[in-house]
């Protein structure tokens, strides 16, 4: 079943939180009331291969991610990692409401959280980090993930929407970075 999640909506229908003043994607003005909304997304991740999925679920990014104890619907991104710099289940990328927080798996290497106006920080093993749209994170081996707003057109919705829960999603093909 679909969560459904209190936001809001801008003139051109791209979701928001429900505190939102303008629409994070366009600026355009927002609906007049917060209303339910059936499982938006929170942000769009770009990755450095030029894959750009809708996250609405927990997310385990790495070179072969594997299902462990996370929660139901937890879904995987394989990335590639040719110099394996990349962990096997490298970052989790937790949803809850609105907020998206980015946690490093215990990564052999670590993650670098790159933020607009910030020095680059190397995210603590097992620790949450709230993410915001513009941050990067430098996953190693030239993989880079980038946080969007909701609204941002993605490669394929359908494809990235359709897959089952718990399913990895193979995500090759030349990095762009």
């Amino acid at each position: 079943m679909a969560e459904e999640l209190l936001g809001v909506e801008c003139v051109n229908g791209h979701p928001n939180p429900p505190d939102a003043y303008d629409c994070a994607t366009c600026a355009g003005s927002l609906a007049a009331a917060p209303r339910l909304l059936d499982n938006p997304p929170r942000m769009v991740v770009e990755a450095s291969t030029g894959v750009r999925l809708a996250l609405r679920r927990d997310l385990v990014v790495g070179r072969a991610p594997q299902y462990l104890s996370y929660n139901e619907g937890t879904e995987m991104l394989t990335v590639p990692s040719p110099g394996r710099l990349v962990s096997r289940s490298h970052v989790l990328l937790q949803v809850v409401g609105w907020q998206v927080s980015a946690i490093d798996m215990d990564s052999h290497n670590g993650t670098v959280l790159r933020r607009l106006g910030y020095e680059d920080v190397q995210l603590v093993p097992d620790a949450q980090v709230p993410l915001r749209y513009g941050d990067e994170l430098d996953l190693g081996d030239g993989v880079v993930l980038r946080f969007l707003p909701p609204g941002a057109s993605t490669d394929d919705d359908a494809a990235a929407s359709a897959h089952s829960p718990g399913e990895s999603l193979n995500v090759t093909g030349s990095l762009t970075y």
